[in-house]
């Protein structure tokens, strides 16, 4: 009998309500390998991550598991046979077995009886997995002292890294999509022109002009250096999409935008 855990875990921007989940499916043996053999190699092959948006923290929780469960059944091999036990740092997972009674007794209602819970569909869900699975779970204490973590707490801060890392990165992608971009010109010592993109044009300019690595390969022992052309663009696809329409026009038509200072 094959008996496995599965981890997961959860980030959250609570102000642009979106975050990540991500989980790690282990064979129990695995479990009792001691905490200082454990290969962080191994952990990256099976970690999965993914997005999540228009959430809350107890959603983002319980969606991650859902999800995680759902990806555990479409594994036949995995799930045909033997136990599975989750963990978890959400008091939120590990307290809806407890709860289950009393919430399904009021109808998934707040007390009182008036209102539907607003993750009301997501428990029974989970109650439908666990009639299903027959899973245990355990909660994970969230944050430990890295000297003094046993094999379940590194697998999980491992995952608990991942997660954070991945939410901020989304978060940078996010942060450049709604800054405010522009196309822009450059004019060489010779006369010619070099076009590209930027959110902050002065700050791109600057490192074009010290030519240095930071700075476009093109411009370098071309300067001193002429800024002749910027124009808002919106996002950073719109941008892109500019900068390859003008790249691909003679330079007397882009002396013609530089004269005009219009695009189309």
């Amino acid at each position: 009998m094959n008996n496995h855990s599965l981890f997961t875990d959860a980030s959250l921007n609570p102000e642009l309500k979106v975050g990540v989940g991500g989980y790690l499916i282990v064979p129990e043996s695995f479990i009792k390998t001691p905490s200082n053999l454990i290969k962080i190699s191994e952990l990256d092959e099976i970690l999965v991550l993914r997005r999540f948006e228009n959430t809350s923290s107890t959603k983002l929780e319980i969606q991650t598991v859902l999800w995680a469960l759902e990806e555990y059944c479409i594994g036949s091999t995995i799930s045909g046979s033997g136990k599975l036990h989750i963990y978890s740092d959400s008091q939120c997972v590990e307290g809806l077995l407890p709860r289950r009674a009393r919430l399904e007794s009021n109808g998934f209602h707040c007390r009182g009886g008036n209102r539907l819970l607003k993750n009301a569909s997501l428990y029974g869900k989970y109650y439908e997995f666990h009639d299903r699975l027959k899973f245990e779970v355990t909660k994970v204490a969230g944050h430990t002292r890295s000297h003094s973590r046993n094999t379940v707490q590194r697998i999980f801060s491992f995952l608990d890294q991942k997660v954070r890392k991945a939410l901020k990165l989304w978060m940078a992608l996010l942060e450049a999509e709604r800054a405010e971009w522009y196309l822009y010109m450059i004019r060489c010592q010779d006369g010619a022109l070099y076009t590209g993109i930027s959110n902050d044009v002065t700050r791109r300019f600057e490192k074009h002009r010290e030519m240095g690595k930071q700075g476009a390969k093109y411009l370098r022992g071309r300067g001193p250096l002429e800024l002749v052309f910027q124009k808002k663009t919106g996002s950073k696809s719109s941008a892109l999409k500019m900068e390859q329409k003008i790249k691909k026009l003679s330079k007397s038509q882009k002396e013609i935008i530089i004269h005009t200072g219009d695009i189309d």
